[in-house]
């Protein structure tokens, strides 16, 4: 028979199974982690306690500057994307181009029906914030 001590332990462990694992594997990993870099964090600890270090410490840290756009202005800069080379599928009754086929069977790449061959390529996007 069943104790009601192991009863009330058996129905807390299927409530909070997934709460205890994940506490679990995080606090093992914190701890290989503070084993792992046991004098850097030594070392953090103590820099951060001695009143002595403070500009030092405040020199290792990079500003962030935030700035307020108005409502009817916007900044605009451009990024650079790189498209590598892929299988992309065809709208039906579309059909791949003899070289596109030879470019990917040479290349090692199997091609099913309403597919084809994408090579790669790079373009300029233009991104706007605000406004």
């Amino acid at each position: 028979m069943i104790s009601r001590k192991s009863k009330r332990q058996s129905i807390f462990w299927e409530r909070n199974r997934d709460k205890i694992l994940i506490f679990g594997i995080t606090t093992g990993i914190l701890l290989f982690l503070g084993i792992e870099y046991k004098n850097e964090l030594v070392q953090l600890f103590s820099r951060l306690l001695d009143n002595s270090n403070k500009e030092e410490l405040k020199s290792e840290i990079t500003p962030v500057k935030i700035i307020q756009i108005p409502d009817n202005k916007y900044i605009e800069y451009t990024k650079h994307v790189d498209v590598p080379m892929y299988v992309r599928k065809l709208p039906l009754g579309y059909t791949i181009s003899p070289e596109k086929l030879k470019i990917a069977t040479d290349l090692g790449y199997e091609i099913g029906e309403n597919q084809t061959w994408v090579t790669p390529y790079d373009y300029d996007k233009k991104i706007k914030i605000g406004g």
